[in-house]
């Protein structure tokens, strides 16, 4: 014997069904619109607002021949600043000395350094070198607040100087 077809559903079921399939989905659109707008709202945030601190130990901006300009730190806390040519090679360099200074150094063709400026415990100070890299010629403060020029022969040898106190008036 064959089993009757089950008996077709009645119209109060088939509306408990599209009852609870429209609250689920309202509850779903509710849902995604809501994670939607915390989405929007974060990357506004982001996009809208400035960084207030940036740390790194190296910046490097670089053009397609390589490393244009070095923003960096050494190990002991030291920052630099180094401008190198299309070779890669430092043109200027900007930092502090051993003596704890501000300190400027600038490089010739031939990667030799040519003029310095910097600080000492009693002043600033400024060095020219030849191409041989030996100091050709130094002014600078001197502890009794005076200035000095100082002229080197070829080979770095002290030939002239003069200072600030030898011709103060009295």
């Amino acid at each position: 014997m064959a089993q009757a077809p089950a008996a077709a559903a009645g119209p109060d079921d088939r509306l408990t069904k599209l009852e609870k399939s429209v609250r689920f989905w309202r509850w779903f659109s509710m849902g995604v619109g809501g994670m939607f707008l915390l989405v929007t709202l974060g990357q506004g945030w982001l996009l809208y607002t400035s960084m207030q601190v940036l740390r790194t130990r190296k910046v490097e901006i670089v053009n397609a021949k390589g490393v244009a300009v070095e923003i960096s730190a050494d190990a002991d806390g030291e920052g630099q600043v180094s401008i190198r040519n299309g070779k890669g090679d430092p043109r200027i360099v900007l930092g502090t000395s051993r003596k704890n200074t501000g300190l400027i150094d600038i490089y010739g063709m031939h990667e030799e350094r040519v003029a310095g400026l910097g600080g000492t415990a009693s002043g600033g100070m400024l060095v020219l070198f030849n191409s041989s890299g030996h100091r050709v010629v130094d002014v600078q403060a001197l502890k009794n607040n005076c200035g000095a020029v100082m002229v080197h022969n070829f080979d770095g040898e002290l030939r002239h100087s003069m200072s600030g106190e030898d011709s103060r008036m009295r």
